[in-house]
């Protein structure tokens, strides 16, 4: 009987990650999500940056970077709270997290370029990528 060995989740995250830069693109807003609700919701220091703690622990079976998942999700963290604290976590306006989230976002979409080689993409899936990261 000839048996077959399936990939890791973490082999299967970085082959699709890897193939699929796009895709990639398009999700990885999820990544934002639990802390931005959780600075909304507790609307205390450090809430952003626990959440981004928790979110990082839960990845690294899943993520090919694996522990290095919880530093950049630390990073999301502390740049989505960086706002509040120059405000002193007195204003919770809908603006400042959408200028926190956009930030983050365009920062990591600089790291993303040059992580998937998006520069040897055509101009339209540069576009694309940006886009999505944005977008996402």
């Amino acid at each position: 009987m000839v048996s077959v060995r399936l990939a890791s989740p973490r082999a299967r995250a970085a082959a699709i990650a890897a193939a699929l830069p796009l895709l990639y693109a398009a999700i990885v807003g999820v990544w934002v999500v639990p802390s931005v609700v959780a600075l909304d919701l507790i609307r205390r220091p450090g809430s952003a940056v626990l959440t981004s703690l928790f979110a990082g622990l839960v990845l690294i079976p899943f993520t090919p970077y694996g522990v290095r998942s919880v530093l950049t999700c630390l990073i999301f963290g502390v740049i989505l709270e960086l706002p509040f604290l120059v405000t002193r976590y007195r204003r919770f306006s809908p603006w400042i997290f959408f200028t926190a989230t956009t930030v983050l976002l365009v920062l990591y979409s600089l790291l993303a370029y040059r992580t998937y080689d998006v520069g040897t993409f055509p101009l339209a899936g540069q576009i694309a990528f940006f886009g999505l990261m944005l977008v996402s």
